[in-house]
């Protein structure tokens, strides 16, 4: 029942997401929310074909092998992402080197959060 809360959550705010400019959505946190991996996967794959999303905070959240694959896709293909927050982030042991390896690449990023990792 709260798997279903939870897709229905990405769900409606996939419009949101898709939005173009000037009405286009610059910033999204999720500061510890009990969202699962599966859904964090969802909603990185609608930023990834959607988004013009500049900041992004995902506080505190469990990732998955997929979830976390699916954020180190966002990253490197986004043209717009300037500001991403990964503070207390639950993250499977040697999946921060892909993201690492993502940065070295990354041009639009100025400002990379990792607290507490």
């Amino acid at each position: 029942q709260a798997r279903l809360r939870q897709l229905s959550m990405i769900e409606a705010i996939s419009p949101i997401l898709e939005r173009r400019i000037p009405y286009n959505l610059e910033e999204l946190k999720l500061i510890d929310c009990k969202i699962h991996a599966a859904q964090i996967s969802q909603l990185m794959n609608q930023l990834t074909e959607h988004s013009q999303i500049k900041k992004l905070a995902l506080v505190g959240v469990h990732h998955n092998i997929r979830s976390f694959d699916a954020l180190v896709e966002f990253v490197e293909a986004s043209e717009t992402i300037q500001e991403i927050d990964l503070s207390r982030s639950v993250v499977i042991r040697g999946s921060w080197l892909k993201f690492a390896k993502v940065l070295e690449t990354n041009r639009s990023l100025t400002n990379v959060q990792l607290g507490f990792n």
